[in-house]
């Protein structure tokens, strides 16, 4: 017998199977069905993929996944960071009374929005993701129409929100000063709207950088921007404010059209002869539009009732604290962008399989992202307010953890209401949305009264959780879809022992203000990750980091 056969002998027989089975699968190379036994390929990226695994994406899957979300993150974590830091520059400039006068005015903003694209933001990545390939003349007619609708619709509402500004701010808020504000936030809702449906547009290609650069770098940036120069340079108060708000959205909304001009230039081309397919796109989104309105309403209706019950300084602090837990949203919105129409395609082509691993995959990827950041918050929150904001804000705290602690439950029950909408169920996600709506409505206007801000917290976290549980039981019933499985346990048990990790620095080690949070999030950065990798990465994670040292070596040329 030759040297290896000695040296195999000389283990026991269930451990040389081991071995064995260890080296085939290391150094075997997964072919293509197409290829003949004994043929070379390629090593891929993920090195294997068992074809019996329902729970994996399949590589193209997990490319197109991994570099949207790596654009997708990177660009949203910019822009959401100068969008919290531009809130907190107006807070501090404005101080409580005027904040809540524009936290009030951009609660109408956000609201008016979301009903003026009239859902075609959806509509148009749905639709163009069918047609982009097939039928050039009704994918202009799509783009076109959805645009145009967009933005009419929003300088109608915004007409309507000019008009009645003396009415609200007078007869319902009582507070005079909101007329200005209105006024002016109703110039900005057509360009809000159709930032939205042209940024949509860009994403129906799966290419995530033009989405990116508009609505999560230009607009938020150019915003802070525009709000230091105007306000602490030319002094220019709460009218400097709004018209840094109004000229950014118009900055980024003209870019999303230069950028549909290079990606669709047969939508300008008189070659190209539109055909509308409006009944069609409109049935779907109109449906799709009520529920992003309700779902507005529902994150919006905590500011307008405290500031129909509590002085407009109460909806400052409201929003303060808010600030803090739309953090949080950056995850949800980032994975929603990339695979919304990777679920469109892979419902059209009848993937269920790949479709139920993405929900898997996007949920896991959301909660290990928000619990090692939800865990510093809940253990620092009354440093967090009275560092980023000041002290005076420090009554928004308990609000602040209610609504922190609601996302991150949120991101764990995964992407329901964009999954039911992209899979033909929008009617069913509008029911849920209303009976969710109604609910936060009534726990509001019982619960502000006697107890203010915790109060409002506490209804919307309720409301948002009894759509997403309710979402979740109706997309399986339906379409046989879950975002959980065993995996799941890895984030949860890491997130256990990151908790009594900073609970037990928290009491034994004591810092000064900032520094305390931030050796507190760097800690549990460090204490999360590394529990995860102790339990070992899944494949998705292995192909989302080899794809970003991929784009780091050609970064900056490293061979």
């Amino acid at each position: 017998m030759d040297r290896n056969g000695d040296q195999q002998d000389q283990c026991p027989p269930p451990l040389r199977q081991r071995i064995l089975h260890l080296r085939r699968k290391l150094t075997s190379r997964p072919r293509s069905p197409g290829n003949p036994p004994g043929s070379s390929s390629p090593v891929p990226l993920v090195r294997h993929i068992p074809s019996n695994d329902n729970d994996t994406l399949s590589p193209d899957h997990l490319s197109t996944l991994a570099r949207g979300t790596g654009i997708a993150f990177s660009g949203n974590i910019v822009g959401k960071a100068a969008q919290v830091v531009t809130q907190v520059v107006l807070a501090r400039l404005l101080g409580p009374r005027d904040f809540g006068l524009y936290a009030l005015g951009l609660t109408f903003l956000r609201i008016t929005g979301a009903l003026s694209p009239l859902g075609l933001g959806l509509g148009v990545i749905r639709y163009a993701s069918l047609y982009k390939e097939k039928d050039k003349a009704r994918l202009k007619g799509v783009i076109l129409q959805s645009l145009w609708t967009a933005t009419a619709m929003g300088l109608l509402l915004g007409g309507m929100l000019f008009l009645a500004a003396p009415y609200l701010a007078d007869r319902v808020f009582h507070k005079p000063g909101l007329e200005a504000v209105l006024r002016w936030f109703s110039f900005a809702i057509w360009l809000a709207a159709g930032l939205r449906v042209g940024s949509a547009t860009t994403r129906s290609t799966q290419r995530m950088e033009y989405s990116v650069i508009t609505q999560n770098i230009l607009l938020p940036l150019s915003h802070l921007v525009l709000v230091i120069l105007l306000l602490k340079v030319f002094q220019a108060g709460m009218q400097g404010a709004l018209a840094a708000r109004v000229t950014s959205f118009a900055l980024a909304f003209f870019l999303a059209l230069f950028f549909i001009r290079r990606l669709f230039p047969e939508v300008f081309s008189h070659a190209v002869r539109a055909k509308y397919t409006f009944r069609e796109v409109l049935a779907f989104s109109l449906a799709t539009a009520w529920a992003g309105v309700l779902n507005s309403l529902a994150s919006w209706t905590d500011r307008l009732l405290i500031g129909y019950f509590r002085p407009a300084a109460d909806v400052g602090f409201y929003q303060a604290s808010a600030q803090i837990a739309t953090l949080f949203s950056i995850i949800a919105i980032t994975l929603n962008t990339i695979v919304s129409p990777m679920i469109a395609n892979m419902y059209g082509n009848e993937e269920k399989q790949q479709l139920n691993a993405l929900f898997k995959v996007t949920t896991r990827w959301r909660l290990n992202l928000g619990l090692p950041l939800l865990i510093p918050v809940m253990v620092n929150a009354r440093d967090i307010m009275a560092s980023i904001f000041g002290e005076a804000y420090l009554a928004g705290t308990g609000a602040m953890v209610i609504l922190a602690s609601a996302q991150v439950l949120n991101l764990g029950l995964g992407a329901v209401g964009l999954t039911l909408v992209m899979t033909g169920n929008q009617n069913r996600w509008l029911g849920i949305t209303v009976i969710s709506l109604v609910a936060n409505i009534t726990l509001n206007l019982v619960l502000i009264p006697r107890f203010g801000l915790i109060g409002a917290a506490f209804s919307t976290a309720a409301a948002f959780l009894f759509s997403g549980v309710f979402g979740l039981i109706t997309l399986f019933r339906r379409e046989r879809l879950w975002p959980h499985d065993k995996r799941i346990f890895k984030g949860l048990f890491a997130g256990v022992v990151t908790t009594g990790i900073l609970l037990l620095l928290k009491h034994t080690v004591q810092f000064h203000g900032r520094l305390d949070i931030l050796i507190h999030l760097f800690a549990s950065l460090i204490s999360f990750g590394g529990i995860i990798l102790l339990l070992g990465l899944d494949e998705e994670e292995r192909h989302l980091i080899g794809w970003i040292r991929s784009r780091f070596y050609q970064m900056f040329k490293v061979r």
